[in-house]
């Protein structure tokens, strides 16, 4: 039996290049925010990878932040108090957020949902979908 491909987040280490990511007019831009040492989060993050393979690189952009491994000034701007956190950008402006506490199946459900609705056109979706 073949592995799911999986397509490799990009890793964000700096405010900078957060800032840089999160600056894209054209593309949906997902970002995970994630510790190394939290189960849920290292689960949801290979699951985020096989789903980002299944998205066209041209219209989204999937990114990882480790939360232990950037500027806490980083992770306090972004709103980010638990993990594993998802939330979705346009031109530099947070336009959905889940605290993805929940069953990645449930998650990925409401991610595509969200990516859809962006790329839709529509400016905001829920900024909360728990």
């Amino acid at each position: 039996m073949e592995a799911a491909p999986r397509r490799e987040l990009e890793k964000i280490t700096s405010s900078e290049e957060f800032e840089a990511a999160i600056a894209e007019e054209n593309r949906v831009v997902v970002v995970d925010f994630m510790a190394t040492w939290c189960r849920k989060c290292v689960f949801l993050k290979g699951k985020l990878e096989k789903y980002a393979s299944r998205h066209d690189p041209n219209a989204v952009k999937f990114c990882v932040v480790d939360v232990n491994a950037v500027p806490q000034a980083m992770i306090r701007k972004c709103g980010v108090t638990k993990m594993p956190t998802l939330q979705i950008y346009r031109g530099s402006e947070k336009v959905w957020e889940l605290i993805a506490g929940e069953d990645g199946e449930s998650v990925l459900h409401k991610l595509t949902f969200a990516i859809e609705e962006q790329q839709k056109g529509k400016k905001k979706t829920s900024k909360s979908a728990r």
